[in-house]
C-alpha cells in the first residue's frame, strides 16, 4: 500500500492545490437522510468525424451532446475538466434539453 501520510496542514493543502480533482464537492451519501445520491458522470467519445459528450446517471445514459451541434469554442471548453464539471453541475440543476444546455454554455463562456 502506497498511502501518503500528511504531517502538517501545509502538506495537505499543497497536495490539494496540485490535484484539484481529488476534492469532491458533493457527497454521494447523506447519512442524516439515509439516502444514496445518484452518481453523475460525463464521458467524451470521439470517432473519425464525430465527437459526443454523454452524461450518465448511475449506469444509464441520460443525456447526449453532439459535437456537430456546438461551436469549436464550446467544444474546446467542454474538453477541459472545467467543462466536465460545468456539464455535471448544469445537469444536476435540472437542465435536460440540449438547447437549454447550449444557452447556459454560451452565457458561461461570455462571462469568462
Amino acid at each position: 500500500m502506497n498511502e501518503k501520510k500528511y504531517n502538517s496542514s501545509e502538506e495537505q493543502s499543497e497536495y490539494n492545490v496540485k490535484h484539484p480533482l481529488a476534492n469532491h464537492e458533493y457527497d454521494l451519501y447523506h447519512e442524516d437522510d439515509d439516502t444514496c445520491m445518484p452518481i453523475i458522470r460525463v464521458k467524451r467519445t470521439t470517432s473519425v468525424n464525430r465527437e459526443k459528450w454523454k452524461i450518465f446517471e448511475n449506469a444509464k445514459e441520460t443525456f447526449v451532446i453532439e459535437g456537430s451541434k456546438i461551436t469549436n469554442k464550446e467544444k474546446e471548453y467542454l474538453r477541459t475538466p472545467e467543462g466536465f464539471n460545468f456539464l455535471i453541475a448544469k445537469y444536476k440543476s435540472g437542465i435536460k434539453a440540449v438547447s437549454k444546455m447550449r444557452l447556459e454554455l454560451k452565457k458561461h463562456l461570455k462571462q469568462n
